[in-house]
């Protein structure tokens, strides 16, 4: 029976604690817990791996398109992993305008599916990579719930519990040490079921009316990779979209914090030239300055808007007015600005001062906890109002006591006997009785209200003229 009874007990306790964590994930601002909570209302969203990360800052992008901007890169990011999560974004959010993929997340395998396991509760999607890859694993969490907070997720999201993660971004510059070591040159090897899962996301993301942007990030060293041009041809003709190749613009050696990874310098100055080109910029038609990096020739510069069919629009057909490549950095700058100017509400009685420079709208400060002191002894509260005593009453009646003459007598000592009353039945110097003090919390002075208004005789002296 006792076995029963514990066995009950632990089921029911691994249940509430589940829950409890549960509640606390869910408030957190970790960028997969704003997936799964909702509600987010980000125009731009990113999705890489660790250059994701660190080649596309949020604040900076926010600073330059007035937009809201939702980044969720992470580290070790797979592809497969990178659709169930925005599958799972766009059912529970409201559509970005805009979702750009950083594509050598292609080249990981899943590696974050153990970690993910967190959410699993709220992502059927991430459930069944989960199952997939640790069947042992996902049947047991499925007991014991309580497994699946146990994880590296769950502690970055108590750490951002009140504070948001959109300003990672690496600092550091890439260490002179580095840059002295000879650097080989290497391959982005894509994976098969990766190309398979980009595939199947940019259709969904189309689907929905939402404008995909494929590209490749900056490296620090660009030549030491040999199949860039393949790459891109592969993932176009695949997914039926151009490319954007950044791979060497990413300036000087200032600019990253080690061979593949943008510092905070390096990634605001992308992020300059990304807007200069247009690549913020979702609604069709619009004219995108293509990097001239690109990898393909001049003639080929044209990039095609995205069509519900999925094709690309021949060359030179400017009936749909078709994404071009050239133009001016600081035209397509302007337009962006002019374009995030526009989504600020017209000048009214609420907003009587014209400004000169757009930003993002205010935001909602974080709360802070406030604790109540111990035992609540001091704390504020009203002052009760009483009327005065008449003057001169009870508390006066000593008048001219206070000043008469006091004889003082002679003192002398004597010797008696004399006996000391107390109780009958317990000797002298016992406790009688005991009364407590009235329990009651401690309250505020009550203070007297009345004022004298006008100058009264009180009551007639005792003594006339020279005894006043």
């Amino acid at each position: 029976m006792w076995v029963a009874s514990l066995i009950a007990i632990v089921f029911a306790g691994d249940r509430v604690l589940a829950m409890l964590l549960d509640r606390a994930l869910l408030r957190s601002q970790f960028r997969f817990s704003r997936v799964y909570r909702g509600g987010n209302d980000a125009a731009i969203v990113i999705m890489g791996d660790s250059r994701g990360v660190h080649s596309f800052y949020g604040p900076a992008i926010e600073h330059l398109t007035g937009q809201p901007v939702l980044n969720l890169s992470y580290n070790s990011m797979s592809s497969r992993i990178a659709e169930a999560l925005l599958a799972d974004y766009v059912d529970r959010n409201p559509p970005p305008r805009i979702v750009l993929i950083e594509i050598t997340h292609l080249i990981m395998a899943s590696d974050l599916e153990t970690e993910l396991r967190t959410y699993a509760n709220h992502s059927a999607r991430l459930r069944a990579l989960y199952a997939e890859t640790h069947p042992r694993a996902a049947r047991l969490g499925r007991v014991f719930r309580l497994l699946g907070y146990n994880s590296e997720f769950f502690f970055r999201a108590m750490v951002y519990l009140r504070r948001s993660d959109q300003d990672w971004i690496n600092h550091a510059t890439i260490t002179p040490e580095l840059l002295a070591t000879p650097a080989s040159d290497w391959q982005l090897a894509i994976r098969p079921e990766s190309l398979d899962a980009l595939e199947r996301t940019v259709r969904m993301l189309r689907g929905r009316g939402i404008t995909v942007r494929l590209l490749i990030a900056p490296y620090e060293s660009p030549g030491r990779i040999t199949n860039v041009p393949e790459v891109m041809r592969t993932v176009t003709e695949r997914v039926h979209l151009p490319v954007l190749n950044y791979v060497d613009a990413g300036g000087p050696v200032e600019n990253f914090a080690d061979r593949v990874h943008m510092n905070q310098r390096g990634a605001e100055k992308f992020m300059q030239r990304l807007a200069a080109d247009g690549v913020f910029r979702a609604s069709y038609g619009e004219r995108v300055s293509c990097p001239q990096s690109a990898g393909v020739s001049p003639g080929d510069r044209e990039i095609a808007p995205q069509r519900d069919d999925h094709t690309a629009r021949p060359r030179g057909d400017r009936a749909g007015g078709p994404i071009t490549c050239g133009e001016t950095p600081a035209l397509q700058l302007r337009g962006a600005a002019e374009h995030a100017a526009l989504q600020r509400p017209a000048i009214r009685l609420g907003e009587p001062l014209a400004q000169r420079m757009f930003w993002r709208p205010t935001q909602r400060v974080d709360l802070r906890a406030v604790e109540q002191l111990a035992g609540r002894a001091v704390r504020l509260r009203r002052i009760e109002h009483d009327r005065a005593g008449i003057a001169g009453d009870i508390a006066h009646r000593l008048r001219e006591r206070a000043d008469r003459h006091f004889l003082a007598a002679s003192d002398v000592d004597r010797v008696g006997l004399l006996v000391h009353v107390h109780q009958d039945e317990e000797r002298v110097c016992e406790i009688v009785d005991v009364e407590k003090l009235a329990a009651r919390r401690s309250g505020s002075p009550d203070p007297n209200l009345a004022r004298a208004r006008h100058l009264r005789l009180v009551k007639a002296p005792h003594h006339p003229r020279n005894h006043m």
